[in-house]
């Protein structure tokens, strides 16, 4: 009697220390420093090199690694009986930069290059090919923040290079 009570008391104590964990890690978060990330490109096609500069709004010297990494998607859904599978897969993953000296983190400039090799971003009912930038800032004693960024690269153009 009592034990079985004890543990479905104890079940909803868990569950709301963890509810009350996460309240307190995204009001900690929210306190984050702020990242602008800007392309100096409003069209970008397979193989091209692309300008980016970041920013941050709030204090970057609390970080103590930012990474900043290009990623190219593959997802796939398909039926499996009544179910909706989606598989995803990493077809491109590239850092671009990254930055452990907190003198160059509040901002920065580099250059992307989108391998000739690849995809361009495509959608349809089934199939998605997405490009992420993903940003990560490591931040010691509070919670890190992870950002990412959808980005539209488009097929090689004729007559552009």
């Amino acid at each position: 009697g009592s034990i079985g009570f004890t543990i479905f008391i104890s079940i909803f104590v868990l569950i709301g220390i963890a509810i009350i964990f996460g309240f307190f890690h995204a009001v900690l978060a929210a306190f984050n420093p702020k990242l602008t990330i800007t392309l100096f490109s409003d069209f970008i096609c397979i193989g091209d090199e692309v300008s980016f500069s970041w920013e941050f709004k709030g204090s970057a010297s609390r970080i103590s690694r930012f990474t900043l990494t290009l990623t190219g998607t593959e997802a796939a859904s398909y039926r499996r009986g009544t179910d909706t599978i989606t598989d995803t897969h990493n077809f491109y993953q590239a850092e671009i930069t990254e930055q452990t000296n907190s003198a160059f983190m509040q901002r920065g400039q580099g250059r992307i290059t989108i391998p000739e090799e690849t995809m361009h971003t495509f959608k349809s009912s089934n199939n998605e090919i997405m490009w992420v930038l993903k940003a990560h800032c490591d931040i010691p004693k509070w919670p890190d923040t992870k950002n990412d960024y959808t980005i539209s690269i488009h097929p090689l153009q004729e007559g552009r290079f």
